[in-house]
């Protein structure tokens, strides 16, 4: 899966989590992922748990959800 697919992934739980009326922060937290990984030039399915997190922007519960994508 490359980058514009994951980010797509956290574009989608962005706008569901909205139309949900969920947490606004966790929505909030889905589109600067979005933001962040549709950007980012290096593949994320060649990164290490580490420098995911080391990404600015990337938290654990969206590196989590991150490996899971490309898992």
């Amino acid at each position: 899966m490359d980058n514009k697919a994951i980010a797509s992934q956290f574009k989608l739980l962005s706008n569901l989590t909205e139309l949900l009326d969920e947490n606004k922060f966790k929505a909030r937290s889905y589109q600067t992922a979005y933001q962040v990984i549709r950007s980012y030039s290096v593949p994320l399915a060649g990164l290490g748990r580490d420098e995911i997190l080391g990404i600015k922007g990337i938290g654990k519960n969206i590196a989590d959800k991150i490996e899971e994508l490309i898992g």
